[in-house]
């Protein structure tokens, strides 16, 4: 497997139409140079088997994703893997409650049927990089209440933790700015956002970025 520079990097293509799961993970193996395996089903015993160090993607066609929970593995489980461990959604419907729950759920990302390949290759590098990918309404809408949030604070909210940059930092990053967005839209220096980022990780104890949206969404949500 392509070892990055976090660590080695493998991605798990899941759907039962075995031709077409074979077919995308040969194309992304080929552009993006890693090693991308076809599963059938979502088996949690292989979620259970991957190892420390190594970056896992298992891209999940829709019908994985049930009632806002992911077939064999509920939200609050992948919250404590996703130091390693991402997952996104494929031939998803272009329906705004399900990009919702999906994102309330702790997926990474999600295509839709119209996405053609070379969306593909976009997305996956994204939320392999720890972006997310959503669609730019759903991220947009997210901070907008994210921010209306922060303005109605009481005095003993958790989220009182954070200073109020740090508060609009990691809004931000719930809606999947990068760390050079919030530089650039938050006139700040790129050092300047990794240490806000640092910051607001030892003071919600995160470890990443999922973990850290999911404190945004109980407690700025």
């Amino acid at each position: 497997m392509m070892a990055g520079e976090e660590g080695p990097i493998q991605v798990y293509v899941v759907t039962d139409h075995h031709f077409h799961g074979e077919l995308l993970a040969r194309h992304l193996g080929e552009r993006l140079n890693l090693i991308c395996r076809h599963h059938n089903t979502l088996d949690p015993c292989l979620l259970d088997r991957q190892s420390n160090g190594c970056r896992t993607l298992f891209l999940c066609e829709q019908q994985f994703f049930q009632q806002g929970n992911i077939t064999g593995l509920d939200s609050e489980a992948l919250s404590r893997k996703s130091d390693s461990l991402r997952i996104a959604l494929f031939g998803v419907d272009n329906d705004q409650r399900i990009e919702e729950d999906a994102l309330g759920a702790g997926v990474s990302g999600i295509f839709f049927h119209k996405d053609s390949l070379e969306v593909f290759d976009r997305g996956v590098r994204a939320i392999l990089a720890g972006e997310l990918w959503f669609s730019r309404t759903l991220l947009s809408r997210t901070l907008q209440s994210l921010q209306r949030r922060q303005r109605q604070l009481p005095a003993d909210d958790p989220a009182q933790l954070l200073t109020r940059r740090e508060r609009e930092v990691l809004a931000r990053i719930a809606a999947g700015d990068t760390n050079q967005d919030i530089a650039d839209n938050c006139h700040i220096s790129l050092h300047t956002v990794k240490t806000h980022i640092s910051n607001i990780y030892s003071k919600i104890n995160a470890t990443s970025r999922i973990q850290a949206i999911f404190w945004a969404a109980k407690y700025l949500g």
